[in-house]
Parts: C-alpha cells; sequence; structure tokens
C-alpha cells in the first residue's frame, strides 16, 4: 500500500514537471518542438496513472467538476457553438475541423492532464514555468534584434509577435517578483522585466502598449486596495520603476522614428477600412445564427473571396490559391462572423462569468493565493478585453487561463 501511494506521487511529480515544460513552450518564442515533448510525456504518464490509480483519478474530476460546474458548462456551451458552426460551415467543414485541431487539441490535452492532478505543488511549477518562458524570450528577442541590427538603430521595428507574449506574462512575472524571497533573483527578474518593456515600445505594437497599461494600473490598484502595507513598504521600488519606464518612453519617442511615428499616428491601422469593407457582406450573406464556421481563418478567407471583397490587407497564398484577408477585426466581431450570435452569445456570457468569478476570488482570497488569482484576472482583462477590442485572439491561452484558475483554488496549493 505504501510503494504504490510512493508510486502515484512519484507519477504526479513526473505529470507536473511535463506540464511546466509544456507551458514553457506554449509562451515561448520558436517552434513547438519542446511543447510537445513536455505534453506528450505528459500524457503518456497520465494513461500510466489511469491504470494504476483510476478511482483517484477519477474523484478529482469529479470533485473539480462539481467546484466549477457552472464555469465549465458555460466555456463547453461555447466550444458547442464553435464545433456546431463548423458543422453548418460556409465550406468544406474538414478544413475548419483541421484548424480547431490544431488550436484546441495540444491544450485540451493538457486541461485534462492538469486536472487530474491532486498535488498542489502543479501552481508554482506553472509559474515557475511562465516566468522561465518570459525571461528566454526577452533574450531570444534581444539577441534577433541586436544581430539583425548591430548599430541598435531604434528607428528598425522589433518583432511584433513579443507584443503577444508580454501581454500574456506581464502579469505573473509582477506576482513572481513579489513573492520570490531571493533578493537576487527579485532585482534580476526586474531588470528582465525593464528589458521587456523596452522591447514592448520597439514593436510598435499600440494595442499591445495600451493592454499592459492597463494591466499595470489594475493590478497596482487592486494591490493597493488589499496590500497597502506592501505598497507603503515599497514605494520608493514603485515610484523608480515608475520613472524609469517613462524615460525609456521618452527616449524611444526622441531616438527612434518608428516609436515617434506609433506615439503620433492616428489611425487604425487599416482596421476601419477593414470593418467597412466586410462587415456589410457579412451583414448581406452569413448565416447569423451559427456563422460561417470558425475558429480559424479558411471559411473566413473563402467567403469574402467568393463574394469580392477588396483583396486589400492581406497576400495571395498559392497553397490555398485564393487571398488570405488579415482578420484584423476586433475579436468578438471576428466570433460572430465565425460562429454567428449562439456563438458570440455564449462567449460573451462566459467572459462575464469568468471575471466576475475571479473577481469575487481575489476578494476572499489572501495571500499568495490572492495574487495568483489577480494575475489571472489581469492577464485574463489584457489578453481578451482589452487587446480583444481591436485585434483576434486564439484560444489556447483562454483555456489556460481557466485550468489555471482551477488548480489555484484546488484543496491544496503550494508556491
Amino acid at each position: 500500500m505504501i510503494k504504490s501511494i510512493n508510486l502515484k506521487d512519484k507519477l504526479e511529480i513526473l505529470n507536473i514537471f511535463f506540464l511546466s515544460v509544456f507551458v514553457f513552450g506554449l509562451a515561448k518564442n520558436g517552434s513547438d518542438s519542446l511543447s510537445n515533448i513536455g505534453l506528450m510525456s505528459a500524457f503518456a504518464i497520465f494513461l500510466f496513472r489511469m491504470v494504476i490509480d483510476f478511482e483517484n483519478v477519477m474523484k478529482q474530476y469529479k470533485y473539480v467538476i462539481l467546484k466549477h460546474q457552472k464555469l465549465l458548462l458555460l466555456f463547453g456551451i461555447f466550444i458547442f457553438s464553435i464545433l456546431l458552426s463548423i458543422l453548418f460551415a460556409y465550406s468544406s467543414s474538414y478544413e475548419s475541423l483541421l484548424e480547431f485541431k490544431e488550436e484546441f487539441f495540444k491544450i485540451f490535452i493538457f486541461a485534462i492532464i492538469a486536472l487530474s492532478i491532486q498535488n498542489g505543488k502543479i501552481v508554482g511549477w506553472i509559474l515557475a514555468a511562465l516566468v522561465l518562458s518570459f525571461v528566454y524570450d526577452v533574450i531570444i528577442y534581444a539577441v534577433k534584434y541586436i544581430k539583425h541590427n548591430p548599430h541598435l538603430n531604434f528607428s528598425r521595428q522589433l518583432e511584433r509577435k513579443w507584443s503577444d507574449y508580454i501581454e500574456f506574462l506581464f502579469p505573473f512575472v509582477i506576482v513572481s517578483i513579489i513573492i520570490i524571497r531571493n533578493n537576487l533573483v527579485k532585482y534580476l527578474l526586474s531588470l528582465f522585466l525593464i528589458v521587456g518593456i523596452a522591447e514592448l515600445f520597439l514593436t510598435g505594437a499600440r494595442g499591445a502598449w495600451v493592454s499592459v497599461s492597463v494591466e499595470a494600473v489594475l493590478f497596482f490598484i487592486f494591490i493597493g486596495i488589499t496590500k497597502k502595507e506592501l505598497i507603503k513598504k515599497n514605494i520608493l521600488k514603485i515610484g523608480f520603476f515608475v520613472v524609469l519606464i517613462s524615460l525609456l518612453g521618452v527616449y524611444f519617442y526622441q531616438n527612434s522614428s518608428w516609436v515617434k511615428r506609433k506615439f503620433l499616428q492616428h489611425t487604425t491601422s487599416g482596421r476601419d477600412i477593414i470593418v467597412k469593407t466586410r462587415l456589410p457582406i457579412f451583414l448581406k450573406h452569413q448565416n447569423f445564427l451559427v456563422g460561417i464556421g470558425g475558429p480559424g481563418n479558411y471559411q473566413y478567407d473563402k467567403f469574402l473571396n467568393d463574394y469580392h471583397a477588396p483583396k486589400i490587407y492581406g497576400r495571395w497564398n498559392k497553397e490555398k490559391r485564393m487571398f488570405s484577408y488579415w482578420a484584423d477585426e476586433p475579436y468578438l466581431l471576428q466570433v460572430f462572423y465565425k460562429e454567428g450570435l449562439i456563438g458570440l452569445i455564449s462567449f460573451v456570457l462566459f467572459l462575464l462569468y469568468f471575471g466576475i468569478v475571479i473577481f469575487k476570488k481575489i476578494k476572499i482570497t489572501n495571500g499568495k493565493l490572492q495574487l495568483l488569482n489577480l494575475a489571472v484576472f489581469v492577464s485574463f482583462i489584457g489578453v481578451y478585453i482589452v487587446r480583444g477590442l481591436v485585434e483576434g485572439r486564439n484560444l489556447d491561452y483562454l483555456v489556460f487561463f481557466i485550468i489555471y484558475y482551477i488548480l489555484i483554488n484546488n484543496k491544496e496549493v503550494n508556491v
């Protein structure tokens, strides 16, 4: 009996390790190879756990489902709306099923395995994986920028993809800086954060500038309300950080024509034209109830090509043999296009419920749990509410937010 318990615990730790490898890859610049290795290894161990500890794994699933049944049900309804839209897709359902698999398969496997874990250490391991991926990305983007721009001409753009990573990771890095006890690690991570924000300026992604700014304001408002002593104790450090970031912004404004142009740009980077030229076509020809089929862009491109939408803001795709349009509308509008009214209503209801649930959890928890819930809430707002107002979003981060929220509020958490 003792041996079986030890084996179960060891297998859970192995599962946690490989899931953390997957999470590291989720927010890491580069290929998916490391992420795939982590997920496949975790799945193999999970199957072995199911064989030797099936009853306890099922108990854990039952506990999670009963505790978070409304949240999981609402998200399940939204996923059903996506599958329904694919079933009645405008064109080939097969293409959209492939896109669904591409976007959801890995993160759903992660979810199934993660929710089977009883050991609360998984929360701390995942947080560490997120922070390490942030550090890795900061270094990689800096090296790539210097390699292609050895004279550091700040008027050259840094790869825009960094803006997606930093707005997702920023709140978790802030939480880590607060809870880490080792001062050397704390200061090193703060330095990486400053460099990461400097890189964000150089992307020129104004939506991410706003998103990260809102995340920072929300985070410190909550901290100021719930942990006044923490703010008072670190007021000079916070002030120094704010001044330093402000000076960085001023420096890039004065020394980078690229950043200055983005600061002064009054247009919406063509998004107003995209909406004006494409929305009327969707309103006239799409299926209002289930949309054209999602979540990817195959149906979007096929639909717009068939109805001769102006071929602007996109490029010719030789493989698909049609024009690939940039789907840069606000995210809720994209949900309406692809999943129709059923998808839009179910998605909005889920977003509202999830936001309210996390907000309430922040109010009733304390210590590290409160900070972790706050990180999920702030990152969720930044990625899907603020940035989603102007740009399309993938749903893998949303599934991650749901799962990590559930893990944080499990029976036992060890960070």
